[in-house]
């Protein structure tokens, strides 16, 4: 059994929101209403849902940035919120769907990168700056990078700067939000390719966000599937296409070109996505599913394994 690198039981998330004229009644938005979720060492596992379905708030807990409502997050069996809060966080990276709002337009490459280098503890000026250029190489940029500015990149170059950052500090787990949405088609490709080899050569631990199911699909050895605070599928990455079980995942499958899913029996799926403000009853899809029954609008279903390491979270199962 590979081994666990970390793991979330039980994550909660809640935003307080106000409602009314005045704004005086308080509700809560759940954003992550529920997860369980394990990354095993060594692993880039996906995590697809439409916006809203709660990806990046899921990320951003597992990276230490948001602390949970409610619930555990363990890396190598210790609490992430724990008193090695700081040494954990070094081995956590996030990496940010823009770059252009995360790297500072005031500073140079090297700069940026100099400023993570010395966060990991290198003090040393020679091998700070052999370190850059070590980052800018294996992310594959020249040295040259290193006295330009942000807004003298492209949006490719920029967001493999933001990957060399990310490594500056010699991480074990890597959070990539949606790193690729913005990108051109050919420039798309260049960084899943980076991300794949990187992991490949550092041995990385890897979470991989996207709404983009065939970029989710081509770098994934397993794939998590959100909807609306809660996870609906968990499956291997080779199975996406051939074997997707939940009328969600078939639903997100149907609404892609047949160059990728050719499925007779498409699921179409009704109306808009509740508000996370007031979720449904029992199952969260259950109010836009071409199959729900009754007991799908009264009792939440549990995630159950129906294979090995397949995993739906649906009454038809």
């Amino acid at each position: 059994m590979p081994e666990v690198l970390i793991e979330g039981i039980n994550l909660h998330k809640y935003f307080p929101v106000k409602e009314g004229l005045l704004g005086l009644k308080k509700l809560w938005l759940k954003a992550v209403d529920g997860v369980n979720i394990r990354i095993h060492k060594g692993e880039m596992l996906g995590l697809v849902g439409e916006s809203g379905s709660g990806k990046s708030t899921l990320g951003r807990m597992l990276a230490g940035i948001l602390k949970p409502t409610r619930g555990v997050i363990r890396y190598r069996g210790k609490d992430v919120y724990g008193h090695e809060y700081r040494l954990i966080r070094k081995k956590i990276q996030l990496i940010f769907q823009n770059p252009d709002s995360s790297l500072n337009p005031r500073m140079r490459i090297k700069d940026v990168l100099e400023e993570a280098i010395r966060a990991g503890g290198v003090k040393e000026k020679d091998t700070v700056e052999s370190r850059i250029i070590e980052l800018l190489r294996d992310v594959g940029l020249g040295q040259d990078v290193a006295m330009k500015y942000p807004h003298q990149l492209s949006g490719g170059m920029k967001q493999r700067v933001a990957i060399a950052r990310a490594l500056a500090v010699n991480p074990d787990f890597i959070i990539a939000d949606e790193i690729v949405s913005a990108l051109d088609v050919s420039v798309k490709a260049q960084i899943l390719n980076l991300m794949v080899d990187l992991q490949e050569k550092f041995g990385l631990t890897c979470l991989f966000i996207s709404h983009d199911i065939p970029v989710v699909g081509y770098v994934s050895d397993r794939i998590t599937v959100m909807y609306l605070g809660k996870i609906m599928e968990v499956l291997p990455a080779d199975k996406l296409f051939e074997e997707p079980l939940h009328p969600y995942t078939r639903a997100l499958l149907s609404s892609m070109p047949s160059l990728y899913f050719n499925c007779d029996d498409k699921v179409i799926l009704k109306g808009e996505i509740p508000s996370p403000v007031n979720p449904p009853m029992g199952c969260r899809l259950s109010t836009r599913c071409p199959f729900a029954k009754g007991i799908c609008r009264r009792v939440e279903p549990e995630l159950k394994r129906i294979g090995n390491e397949h995993f739906v979270a649906c009454h038809l199962y």
